[in-house]
């Protein structure tokens, strides 16, 4: 082969990279870094759910030589070998040859660096084999590069064209490894692979032995597991690997993505420990494409039907017209971007119709997902033959980025994509089409010019900018179940501590854990994997449909199971347009399926058995595999970084089941797809790329099938029950009960309390007493429906459920739980032992319940109340608790040492009261069950008693109930506001100099001074102040309402009074005439003393003289 390779301009270029390769220096043997001890080669196990403790120091296994410090491997890079002119030469003529350079003596001298470059430049295929071929001490002994794309279609034509600059096919020096096809040897150094794949190999060896760069390629598309691959490769360089090179590739980085993700970079390295690490550089190429003429054609008219893809017809046709003249006049190839599968073929329908394709002799060719290998090979391979071989390439976002389409010069750009988005209020992952961002649309105008001057027809209006310059990282709005079981194996389920660019959202985090929960994935308190949910991750597909799976292959129905997983799992409506596909009932579309009806939409039917034959084959062949590699000895030493590794022979294993079982390769969905459950929401067209959900597998590998697979899943589909109960083990947070039994209309009731409705009253599943819902959305409008308040969502797609089935098949899944709680409808505390699946109880009874059992349901209850307002407090009682409140919150802010005493006070607030409930209402409920039990208890004593005899004493000096008047009157204080306050008549305060004060004197009491008739006249804590100033204007005022009563000029030298002037002066006259009559009184007594003498004196003489005459 000739070590020769022709530029664009036709002239004769550097050696290939076959050539400079072949003169690499002798592979080194690995050094050890500075800092490593000589022992023995035994396997470093980093325990992922580890964080850095404050020391800064990884949990190691102490077999293994120690991690070495950051400041060593930092030292070790500092003198960077020079880049050799052969190694710079694979880039001749290609933009990244002027920063190529740059790029590998950064990587050299820091374990981290961004590069941008526009598409064309050359990065996907030339860095890596740069890397390679210019040998640094990270790539000695043998270690490899990892590149990570983020489509399988992406991962096998870039591995393919590095191999081919090789001289050699994939699976030698370069090879590549997606879901179900590995290509890779022993001598395979740069290993090509989907992000998917990544996250298992972390999973499995989270250190990625034998593995010396990670290359991630078109990160700007911030596909959710790219964020996660990045998050978790930071977190072992910083744990474990400092040497590790990280490098984050794209065509654009606008919007200041570049820049965060160099910042990133910098502080996931510095808080690893041994010091700072050099700067993480954005390296930028600027590039030479062609350029790209841009026409905008305005926005097709959203209420026209089908206006997307007639439009998306005439702008090709347009295209084809104006680039007849391209490549010499053979015109050149017209790619077309469409959001999903529906719309490419009925633009491809409208194209045929319109007959440009026959004017133009052009070949349509379709560019998505789920397209056979083969099939996606032949778009990508240069068309042939002349003008009349030119190509109308219609394809899905797929297109945008990692793969290359030769020949293109005529680029129709429709400005729309579908993307996943996750809605947490009813659990389920909704397709949204929605417009792309001045990245996306720069990447699929930089189509155009990659070997060619071009056209870009862009279906929107110039005045009509894009929303946003950057795509919406899909961590943002997809459904997290899968990651959190990922980041839950790693040890931190809802993501802390790792280093994100954007963090995951906490509603989403939290809807992701429920549901693993739900799955038995997670334990429920500690969050920790079980058991099967350990199987689950392991398996590779959304948690939902291994679960699926798992219970299909114990109770031997593998084969239904995958055909129900992979029906509802990102598929289309098998009947959708038809009579059938306005009914929920998934038996209809099985039923369909199994008789192969000819309204089936033929395309969704055969990529359902294609993905559940794989599904079942895997099933079976995963589970072996896993078992085998438990069973086999820990591999020798150096044996990853020799190429082979178990997941090899596992991958090869389960891919020779597969293609025994002829099922062909099976991939997962593709970010543009929609993960499963996405599904139209309002009967609108909603042809996403969908593909079917990846593999699951047994818990234990079940036997050979006895029957052939499509005849198997038939005769299991008319077991009563038992879609229903494979559909509820994939959702058992969306089984639903009849909302009225007595009720002709279908309304269903889930566990959570939601009401959901089938599409029709007639619907087959009316009558059904319990489904598992599978999909969720839109309203349901029939009239009937609206007049009982509408606006709850509608089963799109359900299977029938009863209770002998719940019974029969899912018994592993009932749960018996005893349940004590507080019925707000009696009032009282109910104890309950209730048989559940999932969140929806079946049965229950009444138990006893025990003090113990009660209190945290009494508890409950009282909260209800209203706490201690909800009691019926006795007006003392609810007085003194405001006392004691309103001393504390004064004392908490007094500087005083007396203050500070009363701060500690017991906090008597409502919602003081309600946060301690636990420890002082708990000792009180002994044989309480109800609220009138709970009213009879003596509250008064019960909040008194909180109080020390101290403290309640304090409460009683400092913060009075009454204050005295001088009238003598006992006023009430009002402590409910802010502020104490007494309410009494003006004229009792007269003579009053200052208003009185209250906790030790510290706080003025409040004064609402009141008018004859007990109406507010003037409010005042200042009392000095008001005779002096506002006194004078309200005596007038009040004279003049009030003439009976006196308002004396002076109120300071006036005595207080409750008395009209009538009465006063009444008062005075009786005051003054029992003074006088009192002086009366007095001289009297003293006249009649005298007389009585005097006659006492006559009297005894005439006594004496009669006793004398007598005698």
């Amino acid at each position: 082969m000739s070590a020769t390779r022709m530029t664009r301009g036709g002239r004769s270029a550097a050696p290939t990279a076959a050539a400079w390769l072949g003169h690499t220096p002798a592979t080194r043997p690995l050094q050890p870094h500075p800092g490593h001890t000589a022992g023995p080669a035994a396997p470093l196990r980093l325990w992922p759910c580890s964080r850095l403790p404050s020391g800064g120091a990884a949990v190691a296994d102490p077999r293994r030589p120690a991690v070495p410090p950051r400041a060593a491997v930092v030292a070790s890079a500092a003198a960077a070998q020079a880049v050799r002119p052969d190694v710079l030469k694979i880039a001749d003529g290609l933009p990244i040859r002027e920063c190529l350079e740059e790029v590998l003596v950064g990587l050299d001298r820091g374990s981290g660096m961004v590069l941008q470059a526009p598409p064309g430049a050359g990065k996907t295929t030339v860095v890596p084999l740069a890397m390679l071929a210019h040998g640094p001490e990270y790539l000695a002994g043998g270690q490899k590069i990892l590149v990570l794309e983020p489509r399988r279609v992406a991962a096998k034509g870039a591995a393919r064209r590095m191999a081919a600059s090789l001289g050699e096919p994939a699976g030698g020096r370069v090879g590549y490894r997606v879901r179900l096809e590995t290509k890779v040897s022993s001598a395979t150094r740069i290993e090509v692979v989907t992000e998917g794949i990544l996250l298992r190999r972390l999973q499995s060896d989270p250190e990625l032995e034998g593995v010396g760069a990670i290359v991630f390629d078109e990160f700007h598309e911030r596909n959710l597991d790219a964020d996660v691959a990045l998050a978790l490769c930071l977190d072992v360089q910083r744990l474990a690997r400092p040497e590790l090179r990280l490098l984050v590739m794209s065509a654009t980085l606008g919007g200041g993505l570049g820049d965060r993700v160099r910042a990133l970079m910098g502080e996931a390295q510095a808080g690893g420990g041994g010091g700072q690490g050099p700067e993480v550089r954005l390296v930028v190429s600027e590039g030479r494409s062609f350029p790209v003429s841009t026409h905008h054609l305005g926005t097709p008219d959203p209420t026209e039907r089908h206006a997307l893809e007639r439009a998306v017809a005439d702008a090709v046709a347009q295209a084809l017209r104006e680039s007849s003249g391209d490549r010499g006049g053979a015109g050149g190839d017209v790619l077309a971007f469409l959001p999903g599968v529906g719309e490419i073929q009925r633009a491809e329908r409208f194209i045929e119709e319109d007959g440009t394709a026959k004017k133009y002799g052009v070949r349509l060719m379709q560019l998505y997902g789920n397209m056979a290998p083969d099939a996606q090979d032949e778009v990508l391979r240069p068309s042939k033959g002349g003008a009349k071989r030119r190509r109308v390439i219609l394809a899905t976002p797929i297109a945008e980025s990692s793969v290359t389409i030769e020949g293109v010069t005529a680029v129709v750009d429709c400005g729309l994509r579908r993307v996943p988005r996750y809605d947490p209020s009813t659990a389920v992952n909704r397709l949204a089409t929605v417009r792309i961002s001045e990245a996306s649309a720069d990447q699929r105008r930089g189509r155009a010019g990659r070997t060619a001057p071009g056209r870009c027809y862009r279906l929107w209006s110039e005045r009509d900018p894009l929303p946003s310059a950057t795509s919406e990282p899909e961590i943002a709005s997809a459904d997290l179940a899968p990651t959190c079981l990922e980041l839950a194996l790693w040890g931190s389920p809802d993501g802390a501590g790792l280093p994100w660019l954007d963090p995951p959202p906490r509603d989403l985090v939290d809807a992701g854990v429920e549901l693993l929960k739900d799955l038995g994935a997670l334990e429920p308190s500690s969050l920790r994997p079980t058991p099967h949910g350990r199987l689950l991750a392991r398996l590779g597909t959304h948690p939902r449909w291994g679960q699926a799976v798992l219970r299909g292959a114990a109770l031997g129905c593998v084969e239904l199971a995958a055909v129900v997983a992979n029906m509802l799992g990102g598929e289309r409506d098998l009947l959708r347009g038809q009579a059938g596909g306005r009914s929920a009932d998934l038996m209809l579309r099985l039923e369909a399926l199994a008789r192969d009806d000819q309204d089936l939409d033929r395309a969704s039917a055969s990529r359902v058995l294609q993905g559940a034959r794989a599904m079942a084959a895997l099933a079976t062949a995963t589970t072996r595999a896993q078992q085998a590699r438990a069973a086999a000895p820990p591999p020798a030493a150096g044996a990853a970084a020799a190429g082979r590794s178990a997941l090899d022979d596992e991958d090869e294993a389960v891919a020779a089941a597969v293609a025994a079982a002829g099922a062909g390769p099976m991939e997962s969905a593709d970010p543009e797809s929609g993960p499963a459950d996405a599904a139209s929401l309002d009967g609108a067209d909603d042809d996403g790329e969908d593909e079917a959900p990846a593999a699951v597998a047994a818990p234990a590998a079940p036997a050979a099938p006895s029957k052939p697979f499509d005849v198997a899943w038939r005769d299991q589909m008319v077991r009563e029950g038992l879609v229903g109960a494979l559909v509820a083990a994939a959702y058992p947070d969306r089984i639903a009960e009849r909302k009225d039994r007595s009720n002709t209309r279908a309304a269903f009731t889930l566990s959570s309390g939601q009401v959901v409705r089938l599409p029709s009253d007639s619907d087959p599943l009316s009558s059904a007493p319990y489904l598992a819902v599978a999909e969720i959305g839109g309203v349901a409008r029939s009239a009937a429906w609206r007049r009982d308040g509408g606006g709850n969502d509608m089963v799109r797609a359900a299977a029938g459920l009863s209770l002998a089935a719940i019974e029969g098949y899912l018994k592993e899944m009932i749960q018996e739980r005893d349940e004590v709680f507080w019925a707000s409808s009696s009032k009282s505390v109910l104890a309950r032992r209730r048989r559940c699946l999932g969140r929806l109880v079946l049965s229950e009874r009444s138990t006893p319940i025990s003090d113990a059992a009660a209190l945290p349901a009494l508890l409950q209850g009282f909260k209800e109340m209203g706490g201690v307002r909800g009691v019926g407090l006795s007006k003392e009682t609810e007085a003194w608790r405001q006392r004691a409140v309103w001393l504390r919150r004064q004392a908490q802010a007094g500087p005083s040492a007396a203050a500070k005493a009363l701060a500690e006070l017991p906090d008597l607030s409502d919602e003081g009261l309600l946060a301690s409930a636990p420890q002082w209402l708990a000792p009180h409920l002994a044989g309480v069950r109800r609220k009138g039990d709970m009213l009879k208890l003596d509250w008064g004593n019960i909040l008194r008693s909180l109080l020390s005899w101290e403290q309640r004493q304090a409460v009683d000096r400092e913060a009075p109930s009454h204050l005295t008047l001088p009238t003598g009157t006992q006023a009430l204080v009002d402590y409910s506001g802010d502020t104490p306050v007494v309410r009494c008549r003006m004229q009792e305060v007269f003579g009053l100099a200052e208003a009185p004060r209250l906790a030790g004197g510290r706080i003025p009491l409040t004064l609402e001074l009141l008018t004859p008739a007990q109406r507010p006249a003037a409010v005042t804590a200042d009392l000095a102040s008001f005779w002096a100033n506002s006194y004078p204007e309200v005596r007038k005022q009040l004279r003049g309402e009030y003439p009976r009563h006196v308002w004396p000029e002076n109120p300071l030298e006036a005595e207080a009074t409750r008395l009209t002037k009538r009465a006063l002066a009444a008062a005075e006259a009786a005051k003054a005439a029992a003074e006088a009559a009192k002086g009366t009184a007095a001289g009297a007594g003293k006249g009649g003393a005298k007389g009585g003498a005097g006659a006492g004196q006559g009297a005894g003489g005439k006594g004496k003289a009669g006793g004398g005459k007598k005698k």
